[in-house]
């Protein structure tokens, strides 16, 4: 069963015969089971070590990305199915989301949470012990590595229409990690899903495709045991 205790201080309790656990990759529900392994990875463990750089573009920066990323820009192609014209006129794409940048000022990768208000998060590659996040990404040279790849050098770069605003600076290592099983307890009642289960690089969406797999699987099983259960 579940119990929780409001802000009110009115207590719930929720029974049931099966609990799915889907409460993330440090679920508390797993981490509880005796014989469950913790998902959550060491840095030992990392695949990549990445730092993350929120930061915002001053308006006239926020204007010329959007017109560098106009989907509506993109060149037409003249021949093409109806079926696929069909397509192409009902179904207009937004902006592109993620945008990979190679050279030889930087090799970093930009999400774009939203390019009418320059909301932005660019990833960074992180090669620790060759770097250290204290002396190789400080805010200032966080500021320096995000101008260059966005293709703004020079004065432009600070204070100005065209420059930039650092909100954060944080360092993460991405991992892989699947529980030794899905099916807890003494009974086998908690099922985990999604990140309790199972986590994933973010590349891909794997995390969130797997995650709603493991619902609708879940979704038409548990209706079985239940019908089963009050014939």
């Amino acid at each position: 069963y579940v119990e929780t205790i409001s802000s009110n201080q009115k207590k719930t309790k929720i029974v049931s015969d099966i609990v799915i656990a889907a409460d993330g990759a440090h679920s508390t529900a797993r981490g509880q089971q005796q014989g469950a392994l913790s998902c959550i990875a060491e840095s030992e463990d990392a695949q990549q070590h990445l730092i993350n750089v929120h930061f915002e573009t001053e308006p006239a920066l926020t204007k010329e990305l959007q017109k560098r990323i106009d989907c509506n820009t993109a060149p037409k192609i003249e021949k093409i199915s109806e079926t696929t014209q069909y397509f192409v006129e009902n179904n207009q794409p937004g902006p592109a989301m993620l945008h990979f940048v190679y050279n030889e000022n930087i090799v970093c990768v930009f999400v774009c949470h939203d390019v009418r208000e320059g909301i932005w998060v660019c990833q960074i590659p992180f090669f620790p012990p060759y770097q250290t996040f204290e002396e190789d990404f400080t805010p200032t040279k966080c500021h320096e590595m995000i101008c260059r790849g966005l293709g703004v050098s020079g004065e432009d770069c600070h204070g100005s229409d065209m420059g930039i605003r650092i909100l954060s600076v944080r360092p993460w290592y991405m991992t892989t990690h699947v529980a030794p099983a899905y099916l807890l307890g003494a009974t086998k009642s908690i099922v985990l899903a999604g990140d309790a289960a199972h986590t994933f690089p973010p590349a891909g969406g794997f995390g969130m495709n797997t995650g709603l797999q493991d619902a609708h699987n879940l979704a038409w099983r548990l209706a079985v045991l239940y019908h089963q259960k009050n014939e």
